[in-house]
């Protein structure tokens, strides 16, 4: 049985996926955490958002 997931960016529905790695240490993400002043949110990302999120990061957070 699957386990349906919204991303919290797109709104898009998505199942379990294996994560999008970050680094080159062979960690693979599939969710945010967010904190701030002893405040944590997380973030459930679709893959699209996840990947897009990784390719930012990677290039060093620059706006386009």
């Amino acid at each position: 049985m699957s386990e349906a997931k919204k991303c919290d960016r797109c709104g898009k529905l998505y199942e379990n996926y294996r994560g999008v790695e970050l680094n080159n240490i062979g960690y693979k993400y599939h969710y945010v955490r967010l904190c701030g002043n002893g405040v944590f949110t997380e973030l459930d990302l679709c893959e699209p958002c996840m990947t897009e999120l990784a390719n930012w990061l990677r290039e060093g957070g620059e706006k386009k």
